[in-house]
């Protein structure tokens, strides 16, 4: 499934025709490598998908994420939360939380990264596949140059940087969902209080996905806010 708020962004990934200038980078090269090719037709300029080697053709749909639901062993969002506000990129991390099943995979490119160690950080949830995290990175050409004309740049991405406490969160791309699990020592109160924060969290955004939640989950939920105090 994939889905768009515009319309006419949903009409034209369906189509799936493009131009040779939609696989070129600011800088020339081609973004259409040998191992790639095979996916395409040629037809002069154009360049569509080969429908015949999609064993499960996508289904593209009108939709909006923050209304979305289902439960995915895959959610794929790039370049989305870069263009929301702080507060909105959060609201949108919570909602993806809520689409990935256990044990499945988030796949989060171009977003604000505070938002994304902040709340993938704090639940722990979420656990950074490291996979070519550095490559991935490095590879974002025109974000890392956007970075250092203008650290600003709401498209601006910094180079990794392995002296962060949380770098791993971060920087990554790619991480799998592990449920809600402790791994800490429950005798550190601050490592205890995080992880409850998390469960905490997650019960949150379980009860404001729904039309109304159990007398059952709400008192859990002020159970852990009295144990946060």
């Amino acid at each position: 499934t994939a889905i768009d708020i515009d319309a006419e962004n949903i009409a034209g990934a369906s189509a799936g025709i493009y131009t040779s200038a939609d696989f070129t980078d600011f800088d020339g090269t081609s973004l259409l490598p040998e191992e790639t090719a095979g996916y395409f037709l040629r037809h002069g300029d154009l360049i569509q998908v080969d429908p015949g080697t999609l064993r499960n053709p996508p289904y593209f749909k009108v939709a909006d994420l923050f209304r979305h639901e289902g439960l995915y062993d895959a959610v794929i969002c790039n370049n989305v939360l870069i263009h929301f506000s702080d507060a909105a990129a959060g609201q949108a991390l919570a909602r993806l939380d809520l689409l990935v099943s256990d044990g499945g995979i988030l796949v989060v490119g171009g977003a604000p990264l505070d938002v994304l160690a902040g709340y993938l950080g704090a639940r722990r949830t979420f656990t950074p596949i490291e996979t070519a995290m550095e490559a991935i990175w490095e590879d974002w050409k025109g974000d890392r140059q956007s970075w250092v004309l203008d650290p600003g740049s709401y498209v601006g991405m910094p180079p990794i940087d392995q002296t962060l406490p949380d770098w791993k969160v971060r920087f990554c791309t790619l991480f799998r969902k592990e449920g809600l699990g402790f791994e800490g020592s429950r005798q550190d109160p601050e490592e205890l209080g995080r992880w409850l924060g998390g469960v905490e969290g997650a019960l949150q955004g379980v009860a404001q996905g729904q039309a109304a939640i159990s007398g059952s989950a709400r008192t859990i939920v002020e159970y852990l806010d009295d144990l946060l105090k």
